[in-house]
């Protein structure tokens, strides 16, 4: 019998859900992660939380005892600042409801975050999860989409998944300014095409193919490796459910108790 991991060349995992909850490690998931390199797997680590920078995903990945490379890590949050930049955003002002971390990115690619006090001179509003969204943000965001009209989301996952269960995530405070500025946010996380084929760029020519994406999401990760047209793998160790499955249209290529049954033979 044959395991998964030897079907495929190329491993693209989430995070939150699958590599880890919070600030535990999955059971099972370093000595996957190390049985993939060493049968020389290219590895990428993918997420849509949008509260800390690349580097801190990767200081994070190495100190729980995951071996991490800097361009080895996807983060939304350089997504939308890289995604910003193609827009011609660099040097504009933009409103953004989100973390320090997220804020640091952007910052770090050109564009610039408005105050409050002159929050009318921004072009855009960028929105995404973080703990201190308040009535004001919403408030200060509807005024902004009603001139420019122009509203981008990290990501739209409604929860996020904790060692104490679920928790609100941006796609949740997204509803919020949608619901009040009448605009839809255009997504730039999984499961958005621009992130994936970055992500796929990044693997070595020679030696991408085939992919596979695993993740604990079916409107995310599974989207995204349909949309993306390489295979998906749903781990139970995060959000999504086996009935979620079974009441979805998205139907993984794989469902698996977590990373862990990758490399073991399949029954």
């Amino acid at each position: 019998m044959t395991c998964i991991a030897h079907n495929y060349k190329s491993f693209l995992f989430d995070l939150d859900g699958v590599i880890y909850l919070g600030d535990s490690v999955i059971p099972g998931t370093k000595e996957t992660i190390e049985s993939l390199r060493a049968l020389n797997k290219n590895i990428r680590f993918l997420t849509n939380n949008p509260l800390g920078t690349t580097l801190d995903f990767v200081k994070k990945l190495n100190s729980l005892g995951i071996v991490a490379l800097d361009g080895e890590v996807f983060s939304v949050g350089k997504a939308t600042a890289s995604f910003l930049v193609s827009e011609g955003f660099q040097d504009k002002p933009v409103y953004v409801i989100g973390s320090e971390g997220l804020k640091s990115e952007l910052q770090s690619q050109g564009i610039c975050i408005v105050a409050e006090v002159n929050h009318l001179d921004a072009t855009a509003v960028v929105a995404s999860v973080h703990y201190d969204f308040s009535y004001r943000e919403l408030v200060i965001a509807t005024q902004i989409l009603d001139q420019c009209g122009v509203l981008y989301g990290t990501n739209r996952d409604a929860v996020r998944p904790t060692v104490n269960g679920k928790i609100p995530g941006s796609g949740s405070i997204l509803a919020a300014i949608e619901t009040a500025s009448g605009i839809e946010a255009q997504i730039i996380g999984k499961p958005a095409l621009p992130f994936m084929h970055a992500v796929i760029r990044s693997l070595p020519v020679s030696s991408s193919t085939p992919v596979i994406i695993i993740g604990d999401r079916l409107d995310t990760d599974i989207q995204a490796g349909v949309s993306a047209q390489i295979d998906t793998a749903l781990v139970l160790t995060g959000v999504s459910t086996l009935n979620d499955v079974k009441g979805s249209n998205l139907q993984p290529d794989f469902i698996i108790p977590s990373i862990a049954s990758l490399i073991h033979p399949a029954p």
